[in-house]
C-alpha cells in the first residue's frame, strides 16, 4: 500500500497548524513528528472547516458541497432563488437538479449527491439559478485554472478532507525562522503565510512626530530583524534605531526628539539585510527613497463634491494639461484664462499622482506602475525636500476655487518594481502560485488586496487623500482583481470619512468583468461597451436597439442607475477617438475628414444626451490625435496637448463645449435621471435605418421641460414621421455644426407643420421644449 507523502505543512497560529498529504490517512499511519525538537500532537482536521476552503467534503457514501454563506457578495446576498453546483460530473448543466439547502446554523449551504456519481477527479463552481457564476474564493486549496483560462473547484476522490491532520505544539515557535518539521523520514519547511493572513493591527504605520517625539511602525511579521536609518538631507550617515516587534507583527520604535524634514528608511533582514522604503512614508525624494518626515495638515475646505448624477468629467495627465512637469505648474495654468476651465466640466480625473517607477525624476510615465500609495510622486515636486506635499495639496485648492471636483486614477492591482512591499514580504501582498507571481493585470504582480494589512493599506492610503489633500474621489485601476468584497469595504470605509466620495470602477481585468456585481453599489463603472458601440453607430454599423439602451444609461442590464454608467469613448489607454473613427489608414487622424468630423459631433451629441456620467479625454473636444501611436504610456510628445489645435478646430470644441451647458442648465435635469419611468422615451424609426429620433419626457413625469434628439449616422439623407410632436412647440438648439441654447439662428433641420423630419448624412440634431 502506497505510503502517504505529505505536501504541504502550514501554521495556523505560532503554535498549531495543518499537515497536508496526497491521500486521506489514518492517524495510526503516521510516524512521530517533531518541529525543532518539539514533539507534536496530531488529530483529524474538522471536515466543516475543510469544505469551508474547498467547498466540498466526504461523508461515508456521499460529497457534500458546502457553500459558506459569509463569502458571499452583497449582491449573491441579496438575491432571491435558489443555488446549484454543476461540474463535469453533470455536463455543468445545473437545470432540474436539486438546489442546496440552507444548513440548521443558517452558516452556509449544503447539498449531498452519492459517491456513485463522480470520478476519481472532477471540477466544479457554484451558480445562483439566475446564472451567475461563483468563482473560486481567494485561498481555496483546490482552486485550480483549465486550459481556457476558467478557475474551477478540483474534486478529488482520494482527497476527501481527511487528508487533513492538524497539528499542536507544545509551545509558540518564533515563525519569522522559517521552522522545519520532521515526520519520520519526511522534512519540510513549515508555510507560515496562512499564519500571516490571519494577523491584524490597528496601530498606526509609518513615520509621524507628536509631542516633540518620533514614532516609527512596519507591518512585518515574517521577517526576524527591523531597523531604522534616520540622516538628513546634507549627510547620508545618520544614526541606526533597532524596533521591536509584538504579538501582531508591528515592529516599531519611540524616539525623542522631532525629526521633521529628516530622510529615514528601514532596513529588514529577510534574511540579507535589505533596504526598504516605508510602504507608509508620506513623502519620498525619489520612488527607491529615501523617505522624508513630513508635516501634514487636515484639508480645511469647504468645497463641495458635485453629486454622481451631475459629474461631467474631463481625464487628463499632470504634464499633457500644461506641457510642464511640476502641480505647482498645473496649479499656474488653472489660475489663468484657460483650456480646463472655459470647457466647463466640473470633475478633472487625474492620471495616477503617486510615487511611481522613474529611474529618473523628470522621466515621462502615466503613472500606473506605482511605487509608493501615500505619496504624490516626487517627479511633480519643485525641490528634492517634498514640495510635492505642498504642492499637489494648492492644485486641489486651486481646482476646487474654479468649481472642479479633482478625481484621482489609483493603482492597487499590481505595483511598480520600486515597490518597497515585494523586499517585505513578496508572498503576504502578491497574489503567487510557488514563486510564479499571479498576472491577471497583465503587469508581473497582482496585489494579494483580501490580505487584512494589505487591505488596510490601501484604505489608510485613501483616507490619507481625503483627509489630507481634501481630494473627491477614486477611480480604481483594473478594480477587478481587487474582488467585489473589497470594493464594497472601500466604499463603506471612505463614505465614513467622506460621504459624498467619488468611487468609480475600471470593472475588468485580464480575469473576468464585474460591473454587474457592481450594481446597487456606490460605485460607478467605465462601460467599454458604451465606447465600442458608438464607434461603430456613428459608421452606420450599429443598430437602434443599441443606441436605446445606452442612451437609457444602460439600465436594462448594465446598471441598476444610469449614474452607475460612466460613458466616454476615449481615455488615456488606446488609440484617441480621432484615430479610432478616421477613414485613413493605420488609425491616423491627424488630418482627419469632413467625415470623420460629422461622425465626431454625432459622436459627442451622443455621449452629452445619454442618461449616466460623461467623460471626456483632455483634448479630444479639439480633435487630438496620436497619430496612430496605441499604448503612449511614456510617450509625452504623443500625449502633451497641443494648443494650436484647439484654435484650429475651435469649433469643435465649442460644440462640446455647448454639449456641456446644455447638461448644466435647466434641461440638464432630464439627462440625469437614474430610473427612467417606462414610458420617459419615445422613439420614432426611420424606415430600414438605425437613425433615430428620441423625445425626452415624453410622459411628463419630469415636469414640463423635453428634449427632441435626432441622428442620422448613414451617408444618405433620412425622414421621420413625428407623430403628436409639434415643431411649433419646439426651438432647435443644435445640428452638426453650430450650437447655441438660445437657439439656432437660423434654424436648418426641415421639420415641415405635417410632422416629417429629414436629416442630411452623417448629421444630428437637439431641441428643446418652448417654456
Amino acid at each position: 500500500m502506497e505510503a502517504p507523502t505529505l505536501l504541504h505543512a502550514f501554521w495556523e497560529t505560532t503554535s498549531s497548524g495543518v499537515l497536508c498529504f496526497n491521500k486521506d490517512i489514518r492517524l495510526q499511519e503516521l510516524p512521530a513528528g517533531t518541529i525543532e525538537g518539539d514533539p507534536i500532537v496530531l488529530k483529524h482536521f474538522s471536515k466543516a472547516k475543510f469544505a469551508d476552503a474547498s467547498g466540498y467534503y466526504v461523508d461515508k457514501d456521499f460529497v457534500c458541497f458546502r457553500l459558506v454563506c459569509s463569502k458571499l457578495s452583497r449582491k449573491l446576498k441579496q438575491l432571491s432563488g435558489n443555488f446549484y453546483v454543476a461540474g463535469d460530473f453533470n455536463r455543468w448543466s445545473w437545470q432540474g437538479t436539486k438546489p442546496l439547502s440552507l444548513t440548521q446554523d443558517k452558516s452556509a449551504l449544503e447539498l449531498k449527491m452519492p459517491l456513485s456519481h463522480f470520478c476519481e477527479v472532477s471540477h466544479f463552481k457554484f451558480v445562483h439559478e439566475s446564472n451567475l457564476w461563483i468563482n473560486p474564493f481567494e485561498g481555496s486549496p483546490n482552486r485550480v485554472q483549465d486550459n481556457c483560462g476558467c478557475v474551477n473547484f478540483q474534486l478529488n476522490l482520494r482527497r476527501t478532507g481527511a487528508h487533513w491532520v492538524e497539528f499542536q505544539c507544545s509551545h509558540s515557535h518564533d515563525l519569522s525562522r522559517q521552522p522545519w518539521l520532521q515526520l519520520g523520514n519526511q522534512s519540510i519547511c513549515m508555510d507560515t503565510l496562512p499564519w500571516t493572513l490571519q494577523l491584524y493591527s490597528d496601530k498606526p504605520l509609518g513615520c509621524w512626530t507628536e509631542d516633540d517625539r518620533t514614532y516609527f511602525a512596519l507591518f512585518a511579521p515574517r521577517v526576524p530583524k527591523v531597523e531604522v536609518h534616520i540622516f538628513s538631507k546634507q549627510a547620508n550617515v545618520g544614526n541606526v534605531y533597532p524596533l521591536q516587534v509584538d504579538k501582531e507583527g508591528v515592529w516599531s520604535v519611540d524616539l525623542p526628539g522631532n525629526y521633521s524634514h529628516c530622510y529615514y528608511e528601514f532596513f529588514v533582514y529577510n534574511p540579507e539585510k535589505t533596504k526598504v522604503v516605508d510602504p507608509y512614508a508620506k513623502a519620498l525624494v525619489s520612488p527607491q527613497g529615501p523617505g522624508i518626515i513630513v508635516p501634514l495638515t487636515a484639508y480645511s475646505g469647504d468645497f463641495k463634491t458635485p453629486r454622481m448624477r451631475d459629474l461631467i468629467i474631463l481625464e487628463g495627465h499632470v504634464r499633457d494639461i500644461t506641457g510642464k512637469s511640476s502641480f505647482n505648474d498645473l496649479s499656474k495654468f488653472l489660475r489663468t484664462d484657460n483650456y480646463v476651465t472655459s470647457l466647463n466640466c466640473n470633475a478633472l480625473e487625474l492620471l495616477p499622482i503617486n510615487e511611481y517607477d522613474a529611474l529618473n525624476g523628470k522621466d515621462y510615465h502615466w503613472g500606473y506602475m506605482p511605487a509608493h500609495y501615500f505619496a504624490p510622486s516626487s517627479s511633480y515636486a519643485q525641490s528634492d525636500c517634498g514640495s510635492q506635499v505642498r504642492d499637489f495639496k494648492k492644485l486641489v485648492e486651486v481646482c476646487h476655487a474654479k468649481g472642479i471636483a479633482v478625481i484621482l486614477d489609483v493603482v492597487y492591482n499590481h505595483a511598480g518594481v520600486f515597490n518597497s512591499l515585494q523586499k517585505i514580504d513578496k508572498a503576504y501582498y502578491f497574489r503567487s502560485t510557488g514563486e510564479v507571481f499571479s498576472n491577471f493585470s497583465g503587469c508581473g504582480n497582482d496585489f494579494r488586496a483580501e490580505a487584512p494589512m494589505a487591505k488596510r493599506l490601501i484604505l489608510d492610503s485613501l483616507s490619507h487623500f481625503l483627509d489630507v489633500y481634501g481630494v473627491d474621489g477614486f477611480r480604481f485601476d483594473l478594480a477587478e482583481l481587487l474582488s467585489v468584497s473589497v470594493l464594497e469595504e472601500i466604499a463603506q470605509s471612505l463614505k465614513a470619512v467622506k460621504s459624498d466620495v467619488i468611487l468609480i470602477a475600471e470593472p475588468w481585468s485580464f480575469r473576468s468583468h464585474v460591473a454587474l456585481d457592481l450594481q446597487g453599489t456606490d460605485y460607478a463603472c467605465w462601460n467599454d461597451g458604451f465606447r465600442d458601440f458608438v464607434l461603430q453607430y456613428v459608421r452606420g454599423q450599429g443598430n437602434v436597439d443599441g443606441l436605446k439602451y445606452f442612451i437609457k444609461g444602460s439600465t436594462d442590464f448594465l446598471c441598476e442607475t444610469a449614474q452607475q454608467s460612466i460613458n466616454y469613448t476615449e481615455s488615456h489607454d488606446d488609440h484617441c477617438w480621432i484615430d479610432r473613427v478616421t477613414e485613413n489608414a493605420n488609425f491616423n487622424g491627424e488630418n482627419f475628414t469632413v467625415k470623420d468630423r460629422r461622425r465626431t459631433h454625432c459622436m459627442f451629441s451622443i455621449l452629452y444626451l445619454s442618461l449616466g456620467i460623461p467623460m471626456i479625454g483632455a483634448g479630444q473636444d479639439f480633435l487630438k490625435s496620436k497619430k496612430g501611436i496605441r499604448n503612449t504610456y511614456n510617450r509625452e510628445d504623443c500625449n502633451r496637448l497641443d494648443y494650436l489645435r484647439l484654435e484650429q478646430f475651435s469649433g469643435t470644441h465649442a460644440y462640446v463645449k455647448g454639449l456641456i451647458e446644455l447638461r448644466r442648465s435647466a434641461y440638464g435635469r432630464l439627462l440625469k435621471i437614474g430610473h427612467p419611468s417606462a414610458h420617459y422615451f419615445k422613439y420614432f424609426y426611420a424606415k430600414n435605418s438605425s437613425a433615430l429620433t428620441i423625445l425626452y419626457n415624453a410622459d411628463h413625469s419630469e415636469g414640463n421641460r423635453q428634449i427632441l434628439f435626432a441622428i442620422n449616422p448613414h451617408e444618405t439623407p433620412m425622414e421621420w414621421f413625428l407623430d403628436n410632436v409639434s415643431a411649433d412647440t419646439f426651438v432647435q438648439i443644435a445640428d452638426t455644426e453650430r450650437l447655441c441654447l438660445k437657439g439656432l439662428n437660423p434654424p436648418l433641420a426641415s421639420w415641415s407643420q405635417e410632422g416629417m423630419l429629414t436629416l442630411p448624412p452623417l448629421s444630428c440634431a437637439i431641441w428643446v421644449s418652448r417654456l
